[in-house]
């Protein structure tokens, strides 16, 4: 199966652009020798260099080049710099900074318990590592704090004023290993509760007032998600602060940004890089909404953080985002999902076959890096059921209604942070499940090694929620089927063919070679092309949206069908068939090849339409008043005949071959010759099979393909041959 997501850049691109030009951006230049923290300056070096050129690419080096770093350089750093460097400044939380400081502070959100509660765990001896030492917890209110003449360096959330640096509640650095130690930027000392700040502007920008958003760990979308956009939406939202310009992190990815400016825009937006400062006299900051710690410092030390956030501060963003941004016009999201996960580590082993199964239940496979952040959210609002290995395109969860079904696929290992999905989501009334696995390759790289998912645990997790088994979809692997195209059971789309992504196909539909499905179109009224079960569409057919076909539809090869056209059950189109749109076909209708049908056609139930025949619209053409012609139930057009604009064609009429018919045909009238005219009554018309039977109406004598109880029915009905 080959599922392709597209990107639709139509709506959400042109949206995010017009966004983007009402930000005003300024951009603080980063420091010319790019030296912006020490890891950056050991990379420089040309130990660094060869081993990024040539030996990081190594998983087992990598890791062992991470814990050498760690274990052995930044403690030799951390002796070294008691006598080399910089003054220790006490580390301050802010609650207590604002206690010692009780001016200007502000409050947006009270204190609040906090229930996530645990829904499926599989395999079910695994619950135990969901479970928490506490089962509610509670989330500190949410506070803006105007600190005076403050220091903000970029790549940091610790705000720096005079000999103290602030940061925010939800640290514990007995715990938690910071990614500024990592980078060599600062120096912690959990014990004494005092940091060394190791990186100096000489020239810091000066602004007059700002909020500052920057974060180590800003640039990784889940944290921006879940830390630092919940932050900014609540302080933009305030109508106290509009005139205040925010500072985020410089670099952030496309997607960051267009979220930024969906939150912020027309407000001054400055980008801060790494390694400079900016010098604030009047410094807003948002107290914490959201924090999981980079890493463990002490593996030793019991009841590591899993993640904490506030409900609250994660809904209001729901809820802001989610009514920014549109549907788009004629698209449709599929209801169930698998994430596929395209990153190098926490992969799982048997994906092709967990993928498998997954698509066997309904779902449909889909890349969320390659798709657009308005159209991340727009699929993760539409979807029901989501289902993937953990990873950052979970945060778009909180884009989720309440009650839709997330199934976290994670490994099992001592430093794993189970609680995390469970705790950012669970609150907002999302179902949380996990299926837990083994690690079984890369085992050196941690909890970041590939795992595998037993076959048998998603597929029992499948049926505990609900989801039923079905024939996947036979798709070749040239094909193209755009994400959001909704397939059914057992369908099979064939060589080269094209499926967008405002299309339904129904079960065991068969598509053959070179077809375009759904085409966009802006005459149609942005409705999806709908085919019905059991139909076959064969080599190089063209359908456009916003038309739907009962069940049974069959067509011959080259058959083109334009927008708004309603056609129902078991309707037959010949090779090399047009239909021009905005037409209403009925039931058991029968198109031999070379039919041309204009716009505004009303066909009714079993009527016949041979070779080559005209169904004609514009009076004057070429014109805008278009006028359809009418054929109504049981009327039989012959090859060649051209129908005019306006014409009616009565119920079991008989058009004859060549005619033209330019005046209403009535009831059981045949109408012959050019201009046409009614030669006779269609009973006159005789069998040439020597028995003498009237050949109309055709249903006392023709039932090939039509069901019994319609053919029962004709036979005990005499009144249609009077």
């Amino acid at each position: 199966m080959k599922v392709v997501p597209s990107y639709i850049a139509s709506q959400t691109e042109k949206e995010s652009s017009e966004i983007e030009k009402e930000a005003t951006l300024t951009f603080i230049p980063a420091k010319s020798n790019s030296d912006n923290d020490l890891l950056s300056r050991v990379k420089r070096t040309r130990l660094g260099r060869f081993y990024i050129e040539h030996l990081k690419q190594y998983p087992a080096i990598h890791a062992a080049a991470i814990w050498v770093w760690r274990n052995f350089y930044l403690i030799f750093l951390r002796y070294l710099t008691v006598y080399c460097f910089a003054d220790w400044k006490k580390l301050i939380r802010l609650s207590e900074y604002i206690r010692i400081h009780p001016g200007n502070t502000h409050t947006l959100i009270e204190s609040a318990r906090i229930s996530a509660p645990i829904h499926h765990v599989v395999p079910i001896e695994d619950r135990s590592l969901l479970e928490h030492y506490s089962k509610q917890l509670i989330f500190p209110k949410i506070q803006i704090a105007v600190i005076q003449d403050a220091v903000q360096y970029g790549g940091t959330n610790f705000v720096l004023v005079g000999d103290e640096v602030i940061h925010h509640d939800q640290y514990d650095f007995t715990h938690d290993f910071t990614s500024e130690e990592l980078h060599g930027r600062a120096l912690i000392d959990p014990n004494h509760n005092r940091i060394k700040w190791l990186q100096f502007d000489e020239a810091p920008h000066e602004v007059p007032s700002a909020a500052c958003f920057v974060d180590s760990c800003a640039t990784n979308y889940a944290h921006w998600l879940s830390e630092v956009l919940p932050r900014i939406t609540l302080f933009c939202m305030d109508e106290r602060f509009l005139s205040i310009p925010i500072v985020v992190n410089d670099g952030l990815h496309k997607n960051i940004m267009a979220s930024l400016f969906l939150v912020a825009h027309g407000r001054e937006v400055i980008t801060l890089p790494i390694g400079r400062a900016l010098k604030i006299n009047q410094l807003y900051v948002t107290s914490v909404t959201g924090y999981v710690p980079f890493e463990r410092r002490n593996r030793a030390l019991p009841d590591h953080s899993h993640g904490l956030f506030s409900p609250e501060a994660l809904a209001r963003l729901g809820r802001y985002l989610n009514g920014k941004v549109r549907d788009i016009r004629g698209h449709l999201w599929p209801e169930k999902i698998f994430l596929r996960r395209n990153s190098g580590t926490r992969k799982i082993s048997n994906v092709d076959e967990i993928e498998q199964l997954a698509v066997s239940y309904g779902f449909t496979v889909v890349e969320p890096e390659k798709l657009s952040f308005p159209e991340q959210i727009l699929l993760f609002r539409n979807a029901r059921m989501i289902i993937g290995p953990t990873g950052a395109a979970f945060a778009n969860g909180i884009f989720c209604n309440p009650e839709t079904e997330v199934t976290i696929l994670m490994s099992k290992h001592e430093d794993m942070i189970y609680r995390y999905w469970r705790n950012m989501l669970a609150p907002l009334g999302i179902k949380v499940n996990y299926i837990l696995g083994k690690i079984v390759t890369n085992s050196h790289l941690g909890l970041h090694g590939d795992f595998e998912i037993a076959l048998k645990d998603l597929a029992s997790l499948l049926k505990a929620t609900g989801n039923t088994f079905r024939q996947p979809p036979n798709i070749h692997p040239t094909a193209q089927v755009a994400f959001g195209a909704r397939l059914g059971e057992g369908v099979e789309i064939g060589p080269y063919t094209i499926v967008h992504s405002n299309v339904i196909l129904g079960n065991h539909t068969k598509v053959g070679a070179y077809c375009e499905l759904g085409v966009p179109t802006l005459l149609g009224d942005g409705s999806p092309l709908t085919i019905g079960n059991n139909s076959h569409i064969r080599s190089h057919s063209v359908f456009y949206e916003s038309s739907s076909f009962g069940t049974g539809l069959v067509t011959g090869h080259h058959v083109t069908v334009r927008e708004n056209t309603v056609a129902g059950v078991s309707f037959q189109i010949g090779t090399l068939s047009e239909i021009q749109g905005d037409c209403s076909i009925g039931n058991y209708v029968r198109f031999q090849s070379n039919v041309f049908v204009g716009k505004k056609t009303t066909i009714g139930n079993f009527v016949w339409v041979l070779p080559y025949v005209v169904l004609t619209n514009d009076p004057t053409p070429p014109s805008d008043h278009l006028v359809g012609c009418t054929i109504e139930d049981f009327a039989s057009i012959a090859a060649t005949a051209v129908i005019l604009p306006g014409v009616r064609v009565g119920r079991h009429a008989l058009v004859a071959a060549q005619a033209c018919v330019t005046k209403n045909v009535p009831p059981h009238k045949v109408a012959a010759g050019t201009p046409a005219r009614v030669i006779k009554e269609t009973k006159e018309i005789l069998l040439r099979d020597g028995s003498g039977r009237s050949a109309y109406p055709w249903t006392q004598h023709f039932t090939r393909g039509y069901p019994e109880t319609f053919t029962v029915e004709w036979a005990d009905n005499k009144e249609d041959s009077k």
